[in-house]
């Protein structure tokens, strides 16, 4: 079964925007302005074709192994909370 079609309702006069019909526009005060706009649907598109056009950090890293990855090089800092050191592994480092 198909959406129905969205609609919002523009004042003429001002051009403010309301969920629903109303008699009198909030933002002008003018009476009878308030007509009903359908807005048209956007385009349905996949999920992957959506997120195609993300290059992130495209260059900048390279793959390395797991046990060639130092875990103690970067300097850790201290929260002063002893579990949440704990949690992030010894404290928090920069960056």
């Amino acid at each position: 079964m198909a959406k129905a079609p969205k609609r919002a309702f523009v004042c003429n006069e001002c051009g403010a925007d309301y969920p629903r019909w109303q008699g009198q526009c909030s933002a002008c005060h003018a009476w009878n302005t308030i007509t009903e706009m359908r807005i048209a649907a956007s385009p349905q598109v996949a999920r992957n074709e959506r997120l195609s056009g993300y290059a992130g950090n495209a260059g900048v890293s390279k793959v390395q192994k797991l046990s060639d990855i130092s875990l103690e090089a970067l300097p850790r800092f201290s929260t002063g909370f002893k579990e949440f050191d704990r949690v992030l592994g010894g404290g928090v480092v920069p960056g």
